[in-house]
């Protein structure tokens, strides 16, 4: 008789702790478990994202989980005349973000994936720095439903852009090029200046034709670094075409004259035939093994200045490296030279060392503000920011202030 009340009597004190605790226990089941356990007990459903008429351009379109909002966790292509179709566990809140080539990457929170499936649209919003920033609207949804208002889009974060990226190459090995490789920190790196400068995952084949800024005639910019003409994307074009040999009339065709014509200081190219050729020019393995090394040997480059300044961390080699690409090796260099002449001397820590690198890079922008520039390196130096409409933390990303 007494065990069998004192086994009652602990039924009774586990139900009255359940109870007592139940807001903390449905919290965290439906933080942790209910995401994991998600498509075991719920239907399937399909968020479906169509481009709107008057979109040209390519989306990458993902669905973030539930749980972890750094992770992609359903990814598909929208253009026109193909919908991105997204399929995920029913009743649950996710957040959907889209990034591409010329697009300001966006996102979505706390859409609901009904099974009946569901429609949203993406229209053109403004354009601003050559980037076409789009807006979410609802569609009508396979049940016959209207048209509740646009969800409000908010800054996605870089961590759930490149994840995002991630998932798209597995799904689509041709979408994106491949990291190098041969340096998870060098890549790093790039995914992130290659965001700053093109506020997408997807730069490794970006072609970009501008007005000259100085002159007449236009500039021919590639990649996530944006290797230009003038620059020494025009030194890459010359040892490619080998000389006498024209090896670019082999490669190219008749898309070798624009190249060459540009290269050789002639700016005055069509901007459409440029624009081909540019393509044709990175679709090239020769051009693409030149180029990966080109840009790693900036990161070479910049490491040995980052040592140059006392800075041992990724965070600090990253800041170089960015200043390297945007400024050139002349600002680096006039900034160590500051560098060595402060007085009192620099500080000894390194997260105060990145800083007071920070401020001789900030402090050389002269005439008109460049408010992108100084948020780019107050970015690296906090660790946290907004460049583009992307929101980064630097820790997340893994490129840590600690040598």
């Amino acid at each position: 008789m007494r065990n069998w009340l004192v086994g009652l009597g602990s039924v009774i004190a586990a139900v009255a702790l359940v109870v007592g605790n139940a807001d903390k226990i449905l919290s965290f089941a439906k933080t942790w478990v209910a995401p994991s356990l998600a498509p075991y007990f719920t239907d399937q459903a399909v968020m479906t994202v169509r481009i709107e008429p008057g979109v040209d351009l390519a989306a990458d379109v993902f669905a973030a989980d539930p749980a972890n909002a750094n992770r992609a966790v359903a990814v598909a292509q929208a253009r026109k005349g193909e919908d991105a179709r997204l399929t995920v566990p029913a009743r649950m809140l996710y957040t959907l973000g889209w990034q591409g080539p010329g697009l300001k990457a966006g996102a979505a929170e706390k859409l609901l994936a009904v099974e009946g499936g569901s429609v949203y649209m993406l229209g053109r919003k403004s354009e601003a720095d050559g980037l076409v920033e789009l807006t979410l609207r609802r569609g009508a949804s396979s049940d016959g439903g209207g048209e509740p208002p646009a969800p409000a889009a908010g800054e996605p974060s870089a961590g759930l852009l490149l994840s995002a990226r991630a998932a798209r190459a597995v799904a689509d090995p041709g979408a994106a090029p491949p990291a190098s490789g041969s340096l998870p920190e060098f890549d790093r790196a790039l995914a992130i200046v290659g965001l700053f400068e093109t506020g997408t995952t997807d730069c490794g084949r970006r072609v970009s034709v501008e007005r000259a800024v100085r002159g007449f005639g236009r500039s021919l910019s590639v990649g996530c670094v944006g290797a230009s003409i003038p620059g020494w994307l025009g030194e890459m074009i010359a040892a490619l075409d080998d000389g006498t040999t024209r090896r670019l009339d082999t490669l190219l065709g008749e898309d070798a004259k624009p190249l060459r014509a540009l290269a050789n200081g002639f700016n005055d190219v069509g901007g459409d035939d440029l624009a081909r050729a540019g393509r044709q020019l990175m679709a090239l393995p020769e051009f693409r093994i030149a180029y990966q090394q080109r840009v790693l040997d900036a990161y070479r480059q910049a490491a040995e200045f980052a040592r140059a300044f006392g800075l041992a961390s990724e965070r600090g080699r990253l800041l170089v490296f960015d200043r390297l690409v945007q400024a050139g090796p002349g600002s680096v260099r006039r900034a160590l030279t500051q560098f060595a002449a402060l007085d009192p001397a620099p500080p000894t820590g390194e997260p105060e060392r990145i800083a007071a690198v920070g401020a001789l890079f900030a402090g050389q922008r002269s005439g008109a503000p460049q408010p992108a520039v100084a948020r780019r390196i107050d970015t690296i130096v906090t660790g946290r920011g907004t460049v583009r409409g992307i929101a980064f933390s630097l820790d997340e990303l893994g490129v840590s202030a600690t040598p």
